[in-house]
């Protein structure tokens, strides 16, 4: 259960966006020369919260989510979650991001990592899924997990490329230590 209010947990998530797109630009300026440009809240997919392209022309595209109780788990529930929306369901994070990454491809971005960095940890499921490197290891997951990503994503093969690519960043810093 969160103390904050629902105004109060926005603008936390906010401040805690900043605090990493600050982390990001901190590393632009000790490396100067491995950076093109860095671009914030591009409103282009979901994948826009930062924009990195990096001096060999290659990409970093990350989307931040903060959640107001480090203590909730990211679940596959809630990575493949539809809410309702006016005409239908609304795609779920994972077809959200699997989209955009799909997108920044067709539009001729060469994008080296894609990932969600989050305040949150993973549930145990999850943590015994992902690599060292946070790579989902699609091939091991139940067969119910599969089949509901598989779909969302436009088949098996799909869904794997997409776990080759896209990294899951939990328990990152706490907006303190930001």
């Amino acid at each position: 259960m969160s103390s904050y209010t629902a105004s109060g947990a926005r603008r936390t998530g906010d401040e805690y966006q900043d605090l990493q797109s600050a982390d990001v630009l901190l590393e632009w300026l000790e490396q100067p020369n491995s950076f093109r440009s860095v671009r914030l809240e591009t409103m282009e997919g979901s994948l826009d919260d930062i924009q990195i392209e990096l001096a060999d022309g290659t990409y970093r595209l990350l989307q931040v989510k903060f959640g107001t109780d480090e203590a909730q788990q990211w679940g596959w529930e809630h990575l493949t979650n539809k809410e309702a929306g006016k005409t239908g369901p609304k795609p779920s994070l994972l077809q959200k991001w699997s989209k955009a990454l799909a997108d920044a491809k067709t539009n001729g971005m060469r994008v080296g990592e894609a990932a969600l960095l989050t305040n949150h940890p993973a549930s145990a499921v999850i943590r015994s899924q992902l690599s060292e490197d946070g790579l989902v290891h699609f091939d091991v997951l139940s067969s119910t997990v599969h089949d509901t990503i598989s779909e969302q994503l436009g088949g098996s093969a799909t869904a794997a490329a997409f776990f080759e690519r896209f990294r899951f960043c939990f328990r990152q810093q706490s907006r303190e230590v930001l």
